[in-house]
């Protein structure tokens, strides 16, 4: 069997992992919101848009931040994971882990693939916005 064979339990995660994951994609999220910018206002897509619908950087990133917080605390609550990892203990929590390669790869993946910014529940339009930048 080559290092990337995948072995039964390579792409299930233990709570443990769960938590290590939310962990990484929250964090990683944080840092970018931080340092998101919005496209230019004079863009041929917002000359035509009603200027209450166009967001200032600092409202935009706020924006982020408040959906990070919501996210954190509904993640953390339905999967029942506890706090997430400190940022400062990320890496540590990471090495500490001793993933598999196979399981390495499933979680790059899932990382990776997960597209933020969606609403909460059906009707709210809270996060809309950040979505369409």
């Amino acid at each position: 069997m080559n290092a990337l064979s995948p072995a039964s339990d390579s792409f299930a995660f233990d709570q443990s992992e769960v938590r290590l994951l939310a962990s990484v994609k929250y964090w990683a999220l944080k840092a970018s919101s931080k340092k998101s910018f919005l496209p230019n206002r004079q863009s041929l897509k917002n000359i035509f848009r009603d200027s209450s619908e166009i967001l200032d950087e600092d409202r935009y990133r706020k924006l982020k931040a408040e959906w990070c917080e919501q996210w954190k605390r509904t993640t953390c609550d339905l999967l029942e994971l506890g706090e997430l990892i400190n940022e400062d203990k990320l890496h540590e929590a990471l090495s500490k882990a001793n993933l598999h390669k196979s399981k390495k790869a499933a979680f790059c993946v899932e990382a990776a693939t997960w597209e933020p910014f969606h609403e909460f529940k059906e009707g709210d339009t809270r996060y809309q916005k950040l979505r369409k930048y």
